[in-house]
């Protein structure tokens, strides 16, 4: 019959273990063809320098994705003060319109516009419509009281609540420290 060839197209010795291995592995006193063992050291470091490429890559995205998140954080609560800085401005542009002199509470300036999301309206009312709170609790004078649960109940205070606030507000200004 004819000579069993290995994989190499070497004649084979059936059965005893040669000089030439089964496999080449690389090792020393292993006969490998020519170039098999660069080849082979060759290719496993190009698949070392591509997971280290694809682990910087990944930390590159998440360094990215990092920063992207902070500057949008950062972006909307720039326009959040901004927004809290215009509300004030409007606030104290309307404070100053109400306490010009020559303004009446028919002014047509009392009501206006700065932009397509800014107005303001300004309401002008006496201080004669308010209520002394301290006039109304000093010397606990049951007429008195009864003139601030009169005027708690036209504002809609349910009659524990509005008990509790003037019993609270009786101990907070009587001269002893007891409740």
């Amino acid at each position: 019959m004819g000579a069993t060839l290995d994989r190499h197209g070497d004649p084979a010795q059936a059965g005893q273990s040669g000089d030439r291995p089964d496999r080449c592995d690389g090792a020393e006193g292993n006969h490998c063809p020519a170039g098999t063992h660069a080849l082979m050291t060759r290719s496993n470091s190009r698949g070392a320098a591509l997971i280290l490429s694809l682990w910087a890559l990944f930390l590159l995205a998440a360094l990215v994705m990092s920063w992207a998140l902070n500057i949008d954080s950062r972006l909307k609560l720039s326009g959040s003060e901004n927004r809290i800085l215009e509300a004030q401005a409007m606030a104290a542009s309307g404070a100053e319109v109400a306490i010009a002199p020559a303004i009446k509470p028919s002014s047509p300036n009392l009501q206006g516009t700065f932009g397509p999301r800014q107005s303001y309206s300004v309401r002008i009312t006496g201080e004669g419509g308010r209520l002394n709170i301290n006039w109304l609790a000093a010397g606990e004078n049951p007429a008195r009281i009864e003139m601030l649960r009169h005027y708690l109940d036209l504002k809609g205070i349910d009659l524990n609540e509005r008990d509790r606030m003037i019993d609270s507000l009786l101990d907070w200004v009587d001269p002893d420290d007891l409740v």
